[in-house]
């Protein structure tokens, strides 16, 4: 993809940033939400970032973190939780992350437009995954335990097996 139409990805993503921030600060001004997503930004760059790099994005840290920063802070001006929580809320949160993040990914040169999109999918049903077996936890232990477990193969997938085929870096 050529610089000119990774920029023209990348301003349409700060908008939608811009948008959802300012949607935020008119709505409901609180500091809790966004030391909340601070955190989410911190625990899952990490993770999302090795994922990245297993499976052969460029700039795989930087990649995570921005794009992980960019639904994160877009999220902040559409609270999901109001379509039902945990479940709507969090398939909701997993297409619109898969999008934004797919995005960012392309504006970074992460790797070919449509290894983006299958990188950000699946950074994000890995991700997804562990904070539905935390939701889990509390009332089925068994079925959180076998999420999670699912999680962490899905985690370590990469590392075996090309998800992405290796002519998409």
């Amino acid at each position: 993809m050529s610089r000119q139409r990774r920029r023209a990805v990348a301003t349409v993503v700060v908008v939608f940033v811009v948008v959802g921030l300012t949607k935020f600060f008119i709505e409901r001004p609180s500091w809790q939400l966004p030391l909340i997503t601070v955190l989410w930004i911190l625990i899952w760059t990490p993770p999302k970032g090795a994922l990245l790099r297993f499976m052969g994005g460029r700039r795989p840290n930087w990649s995570a973190f921005a794009s992980n920063a960019s639904s994160e802070l877009l999220s902040l001006g559409f609270p999901l939780a109001a379509l039902g929580f945990p479940w709507p809320a969090l398939g909701i949160s997993l297409a619109l992350s898969v999008v934004v993040e797919g995005l960012v990914l392309v504006a970074m040169a992460t790797g070919r437009v449509k290894a983006c999109f299958i990188m950000a999918l699946y950074v994000n049903v890995f991700s997804h995954m562990v904070v539905m077996g935390g939701y889990l936890w509390a009332d089925h232990r068994l079925a959180a335990a076998a999420v999670i477990l699912a999680s962490f193969l899905l985690f370590i997938l990469p590392i075996f097996v090309p998800v992405v085929p290796r002519s998409d870096p």
